[in-house]
């Protein structure tokens, strides 16, 4: 089950951002901030003084070095993390 639940997150993540590139690409622009609402979640998101870690966070730094870009984590519950995405405040939504 954790492994199933892990193969989904990925291939959640790599679907939202494939999505995320090519809005950028048709814009023509780059970004050099990537805002990403979430909450925690263990294992996948842990909250530890202020700082994250956990499954997600890992793949979110890796793909932020992969576009040259920093990850910035904006903590919120999973309904004002939508409303979030859907007005534009945050790029991505970690979950």
């Amino acid at each position: 089950m954790r492994k199933r639940c892990l193969h989904i997150s990925i291939t959640l993540l790599v679907s939202w951002i494939a999505t995320y590139v090519g809005g950028l690409e048709a814009t023509n622009e780059r970004s050099s901030e990537i805002k990403v609402a979430l909450d925690a979640w263990p294992p996948f998101r842990m909250l530890n003084k202020n700082q994250y870690s956990g499954i997600d966070i890992d793949l979110w730094d890796r793909i932020g070095q992969q576009m040259d870009a920093k990850v910035t984590f904006v903590r919120c519950p999973w309904g004002r993390c939508l409303r979030m995405m859907k007005e534009g405040i945050v790029d991505m939504m970690g979950g």
